[in-house]
Formats: structure tokens, sequence, C-alpha cells
């Protein structure tokens, strides 16, 4: 009964990530939520949410006609993310910015090219 449970388990989220829409080129960067890198809020997203280490990522402006805001997506080479914040308007292109724990975390991970899965 187990393992049934547990292979049902497995289709379920291989359907989820092959169901998604084509995957999207993007620029990954990093960020960290203090007021040198968010507005005035840093505590709040700009969907409204708590950001979350390992959890939020924001979105270009670009990206936002193409992902509805708290989706959950898969970046290739990082994991699965929630889209809970969006990026300046200042950004162009399509680019995520994946919330870290720190400023030195951030610099020493630059910027990755990388797509994403919209899972939902």
């Amino acid at each position: 009964m187990k393992l049934i449970l547990l292979i049902m388990s497995i289709l379920l989220l291989y359907t989820d990530y092959v169901a998604a829409k084509a995957p999207i080129k993007v620029k990954v960067t990093f960020y960290n939520a203090t007021k040198s890198q968010c507005d005035s809020t840093p505590n709040e997203t700009a969907f409204g949410c708590k950001p979350k280490i390992n959890r939020t990522v924001a979105i270009s402006r670009s990206l936002k006609k193409k992902i509805k805001p708290k989706s959950r997506i898969h970046i290739e080479g990082i994991g699965i993310r929630y889209v809970e914040d969006l990026m300046s308007k200042k950004i162009k292109g399509d680019q995520i910015d994946v919330l870290i724990k720190n400023r030195k975390e951030a610099i020493k991970l630059g910027k990755i090219d990388s797509k994403i899965h919209i899972l939902d």
C-alpha cells in the first residue's frame, strides 16, 4: 500500500512537471530582503506575502504577463520556488530574482542563465 501511494505521488509530481507550459528562458539573479535591495517594505512582497528564503522569487514585469502571482515554478538548477514578488520597473527582459540569506551569497552566485517551468 505504501509503495502504491509513493508511486502515485511521484506520478502526480511528474504530471505537474510535464503538463506545464513550455520552459521560459530567464536570467536568474539573487537578492535579500533589505531596504537597499527592495523598496521601503522589505518584509512584505509586492503580492502581499512575507518573503521566505528558499521559497520566494521576484519576477520582472515582462514575466508578469506570462506568470500569475503566487504561481509555483521550477527553476532549472535551483528547484521549486513561488512567485511572490515583483522586480523594479528598471529591470528589462525576462528575469527572476531568487531570495537568499545574505548579500555576500548573492554576490557569490552572480547571474545565471536558466529556464523556468510554470507548474501552477
